[in-house]
């Protein structure tokens, strides 16, 4: 019984840590290159690097000077995407004179 209790415990234990190893996480920036394979955001002065990949979800015109958000999991020291939404630019509000 104890044998059962302990391979138990093990299991839920090694299910915890896997969960944890795949976080989500979410960032936003705008882009500044794409291609196949990686992506590249400025956020807060800083560019951040994203390995892109067959399962990466691409919502909107993803390009160069787009504002994005990006959903990913770090596995290792990369940073995988995967979800990249394009955000609607912000309009200025502009005075007129009347």
């Amino acid at each position: 019984m104890r044998k059962f209790i302990a391979a138990g415990i093990l299991v839920v234990a090694c299910s915890v840590g896997a969960f944890a190893a795949a976080a989500t996480h979410s960032t936003t920036g705008t882009v500044k290159s794409i291609d196949a394979t990686t992506l590249v955001i400025t956020h807060g002065g800083k560019d951040m690097t994203f390995t892109l990949n067959g399962t990466t979800q691409k919502a909107g015109s993803v390009a160069t000077g787009s504002q994005v958000t990006v959903r990913y999991q770090s596995e290792g020291k990369s940073m995988v995407a995967t979800a990249v939404t394009e955000q609607p630019m912000k309009q200025v509000a502009s005075k007129s004179k009347k």
